[in-house]
């Protein structure tokens, strides 16, 4: 389980924390401090284009047991900063701090690709777990907003010390390549619907307890994820468009706990099916699912700050429907389609 939770920290910790700290506490892109935020984001592509090719230096284990331990570090100096004092958009430390986390969160990520394509574990088990200690440990963030750095803090220490009794340098195989278009968009979509609890909490932390409820919900969905037949996709797919459409027929229905549970049912099934579905490091959904987390949050600040076009929200929902209806993104009815 902690490889999982090494894999899903950096978009599902980090970024989440990045996207609500710089909209909810403010970011002045005037100023140098301001725009370190997002050099992590701006260097994902190249920083994956370059592991993809130079990957093994990550799977020995001295340099990842470093990453690992420095990252922790990190994690800790900036929460504790945080803890004792406030989010200062004009403090350099702490944008160059939580820029470097961001780049060692990342190559955690990578490292946790490595070891679960080289791990034989119950990997249906051990991800909706990941989820489900994902999501309580969203909780106190309602006391502590920033709660989540130390939560990082602890699974990189955890995995320097929980390693797998083999070496890291296989030769990662691409043993499955199936359709992922719109399961990737229907993240997209679940990730903006889930951030506009966030807009409308702003600084009342009560978004805490939706983030926990939704990633607790994605373990069970994240559980179902892990089928050859491919039973639930339709069943998910409805889901997710029915609590989308309510969601912009009701505005209140966002605050519902009920809405946050229907978003984190279809995440966790996204997620899994992800993972379930390519298997190697160059295709784990670290850069995509980062990519689709800012997007989602970001298209959804935008959409709930413009309250009067807030319902030409359903209009993202057409491209979904588009990709379903193009043969070959649609999985069928029995076992998942390859190509």
């Amino acid at each position: 389980m902690i490889h999982y939770l090494l894999l899903y920290q950096f978009p599902f910790l980090y970024c989440v924390t990045i996207a609500m700290g710089l909209v909810v506490y403010g970011s002045d892109l005037d100023s140098l401090a301001g725009n370190l935020y997002y050099i992590p984001l701006l260097l994902l592509p190249v920083l994956h284009g370059v592991v993809k090719k130079f990957y093994r230096p990550l799977s020995s284990f001295a340099a990842a047991t470093t990453v690992l331990l420095l990252g922790a570090t990190v994690a800790l100096a900036g929460y504790q900063y945080l803890h004792f004092s406030y989010w200062d958009e004009h403090s350099l430390v702490q944008a160059v701090a939580v820029a470097l986390l961001g780049i060692l969160s990342y190559l955690a990520s990578v490292i946790a690709s490595i070891r679960l394509v080289a791990w034989e574990g119950n990997q249906r088990r051990a991800s909706a777990g990941a989820w489900l200690v994902l999501g309580l440990s969203w909780v106190p963030a309602f006391y502590y907003p920033m709660w989540s750095l130390f939560v990082m803090a602890v699974i990189l220490v955890l995995a320097s010390i929980w390693h797998i009794d083999r070496r890291y340098d296989v030769d990662p195989v691409l043993y499955k390549k199936m359709t992922t278009r719109p399961v990737k968009y229907l993240v997209f979509l679940l990730m903006m619907d889930l951030s506009l609890v966030i807009w409308d909490y702003q600084v009342d932390t009560g978004w805490a307890l939706h983030l926990g409820g939704a990633f607790m919900a994605a373990a069970v969905g994240c559980w179902y994820a892990y089928d050859a037949q491919n039973k639930h996709f339709r069943l998910i797919m409805i889901i997710a468009t029915l609590n989308f459409v309510a969601a912009i027929i009701w505005p209140p229905f966002i605050l519902h706990f009920l809405h946050s549970i229907l978003i984190g049912l279809p995440l966790g099934w996204g997620i899994g099916y992800l993972i379930y579905v390519q298997g190697d490091i160059k295709s784990l959904p670290v850069v995509s699912a980062t990519m689709l987390v800012f997007l989602g949050f970001g298209l959804g600040y935008l959409g709930y700050s413009n309250l009067v076009h807030a319902q030409w929200r359903i209009v993202f929902l057409l491209p979904l429907l588009v990709l379903l209806l193009i043969k070959y993104s649609w999985p069928g009815a029995g076992k998942l389609s390859t190509s």
